[in-house]
């Protein structure tokens, strides 16, 4: 069992000691999947408020997302996007959108794809493109952007994306 899904299985079965033993172990290799983990909750054990845990998820969230962590980058995008932590800014919540689901993130592709399509916080419109996203999200398991497809269907001639469809 991997290191991540042990320490997920650990938590979600309120094996707190043993989790926070293997998230000790797991930080000394602070790959950006661990720091993004680590970022998710709060350490009640240790004392920490909840002003700690934000500057802390905070600090480790970026540290996650510059090391390429397609999980972090969409908590990122989803900070700037919602103005959580931060001054709200739509076009760096796309652009991180963007990095995230280029490493094949459904969730991101669902809200770039968007972005594309309705060429919204400073994309520039692309409605094939910003399909392809969608539909991929689809196959992925995020059910909210089968609603868009089918809103699309209505809207768009069949004809204009091809075999998109099929």
């Amino acid at each position: 069992m991997k290191q991540g899904t042990k320490a997920k299985s650990l938590l979600c079965n309120s094996e707190l000691e043993k989790f926070y033993v293997l998230i000790e172990n797991m930080m000394e290799e602070a790959d950006a999947d661990t720091l993004y983990f680590y970022s998710c909750f709060c350490l009640r054990k240790c004392n920490e408020t909840d002003e700690m845990f934000k500057r802390r998820r905070w600090a480790l969230l970026l540290k996650a997302a510059e090391a390429g962590s397609p999980d972090a980058l969409y908590g990122l995008a989803m900070c700037y996007f919602a103005g959580d932590n931060v001054t709200r800014d739509s076009e760096k919540a796309s652009s991180l959108f963007k990095q995230a689901a280029e490493k094949g993130h459904a969730e991101s592709k669902f809200e770039y794809g968007l972005d594309l399509y309705y060429g919204a916080n400073g994309c520039t419109k692309n409605e094939k493109q910003g399909f392809e996203y969608i539909q991929d999200a689809y196959k992925y398991g995020i059910q909210e952007a089968g609603n868009v497809l089918e809103e699309i269907k209505l809207l768009v001639p069949k004809l204009q994306f091809g075999n998109a469809y099929c």
